[in-house]
């Protein structure tokens, strides 16, 4: 186990009162963080992110609270290590609107699910903004961004 692995799997372990049974790196996206798929023994999979920009996820962090309060269908952020460099967060599935699309063609379910995702996404802007420019949330996120 690398340094790496051995700090998601302390993090998971803090939170979860268990040892994970397998962490597997995920394939590279196309930026500096590493995904990570943890299992426990319930074989339940979480997602951790390696992520050296600890402003960059802090930011991440925020958004994502503020995603969650809109009603975004975002995952949940389960544990933070003290470094601010890793996260864990429930794992949604390996399946996109992008695969789903490829695999069925532009079928009628698939041209519903765009429709819907769409819907939710604009609802989600909408009540995403409110909050945003709510007393409570302004002097947060001019903290986020130092302004």
């Amino acid at each position: 186990m690398n340094t790496e692995t051995q700090a998601i799997s302390k993090l998971f372990s803090s939170f979860k009162k268990e040892e994970p049974v397998q962490i597997d790196k995920l394939p590279q996206s196309g930026s500096d963080r590493t995904y990570y798929r943890i299992y426990d023994k319930q074989n339940i999979s979480y997602i951790a992110t390696v992520n050296h920009h600890v402003r960059e996820n802090e930011t991440f962090l925020y958004f994502t609270k503020i995603g969650k309060e809109a009603g975004a269908p975002l995952p949940q952020i389960l544990a933070v290590d003290d470094s601010g460099i890793i996260y864990i967060q429930e794992d949604l599935g390996n399946e996109t609107l992008l695969q789903v699309l490829e695999s069925k063609g532009y079928t009628d379910d698939v041209f519903a699910l765009f429709q819907k995702s769409l819907e939710a996404l604009a609802k989600f802007q909408i009540r995403a903004n409110d909050i945003i420019r709510s007393e409570e949330h302004t002097s947060e996120l001019q903290s986020q961004f130092r302004i």
